[in-house]
């Protein structure tokens, strides 16, 4: 995952992988700028458009590869089956 801009590329997330079980609980800890919330925002469809992409891989939501999903997809999905709580929610 990157983010790009005028002044180029900078890559946010090189390889990940994760894997939430139905009724699981995960937080996701780590140094200052390791990609934490990026990776987050993948997950949870909230990258900004236009400025980050997912290069590669899949994001896949009960067995469906929702990488490419489209705003009214997300809006089905958030909250059931993906909730989420924000350290900072006005900084999304």
């Amino acid at each position: 995952m990157s983010y790009h801009s005028r002044h180029g590329v900078l890559r946010a997330i090189t390889d990940a992988s994760l894997k939430v079980e139905k009724a699981e609980a995960v937080g996701l800890v780590g140094e200052s700028g390791s990609g934490k919330s990026s990776l987050a925002r993948a997950a949870l469809g909230l990258l900004p458009d236009g400025v980050a992409r997912i290069e590669g891989g899949d994001i896949l939501i009960g067995g469906r590869n929702s990488t490419h999903f489209a705003q009214p997809d997300w809006e089905r999905e958030r909250g059931s089956p993906l909730p989420s709580c924000f350290k900072t929610p006005w900084r999304i």
